[in-house]
């Protein structure tokens, strides 16, 4: 999500887009090593990071897009882009906070 707002919505100006995007691929591959080494903090970083998203997403889209008639989604390929962000992140919050398996895999000892 943080990609997708940064190009899309301007948050950060052109010029700035070049030095902020590495410190965004560095945090998810900071993230990416802690789901790897089955970290509990990345898996509470994610808990924390795709609930919110999930969220907001489904906000804009049931509120702005379909009650108050905003076009949010203006095209099929930036529909398509919101389906997929917002599966995405419902499956992994889910599968992060359903299954018990996976807090106990996260839980074990890592040492």
């Amino acid at each position: 999500m943080i990609t997708y707002l940064m190009t899309r919505h301007n948050l950060v100006s052109e010029p700035m887009i070049s030095f902020v995007m590495p410190v965004v691929a560095v945090y998810f591959a900071a993230i990416g090593w802690g789901l790897w080494r089955l970290q509990k903090w990345a898996r509470n970083l994610v808990i924390a990071t795709s609930g919110p998203t999930l969220l907001l997403w489904l906000r804009a889209v049931l509120v702005l897009e379909w009650a108050l008639g905003e076009p949010l989604l203006r095209d099929q390929l930036t529909r398509q882009t919101v389906f997929i962000l917002v599966l995405t992140n419902m499956l992994i919050f889910l599968c992060l906070t359903v299954y018990p398996d996976v807090a106990k895999a996260f839980e074990a000892d890592q040492g």
